[in-house]
């Protein structure tokens, strides 16, 4: 029995938050680069945001980034990949 996709949302680099859709909370984490204790700490699982699960079930295990409120990077989710910078990380 496959196990059932959670999104996760966590603080990434004090700047972004990440997003991502793994089957575990230990994989999310590795996914996203946190050690276990900060993502247990810091991490939410996406529970009222429909657009946001679906966008991250559609590509699970890609690590999605944006900006928190209040910087000028815009408020969209982009693929880490994409970001300038990442080395598709």
């Amino acid at each position: 029995m496959a196990r059932r996709l959670k999104a996760w949302v966590t603080n990434y680099d004090g700047r972004r938050e990440a997003a991502v859709a793994a089957t575990s909370k230990k994989e999310a984490a590795r996914l996203i680069g946190a050690s276990l204790y900060d993502f247990n700490n810091y991490a939410v699982e996406v529970l009222d945001e429909p657009d946001l699960r679906a966008m991250l079930a559609a590509q699970p295990g890609v690590v999605f980034l944006r900006a928190f409120c209040g910087f000028d990077e815009g408020q969209a989710w982009k693929a880490r990949s994409a970001e300038p910078g990442e080395g598709g990380e």
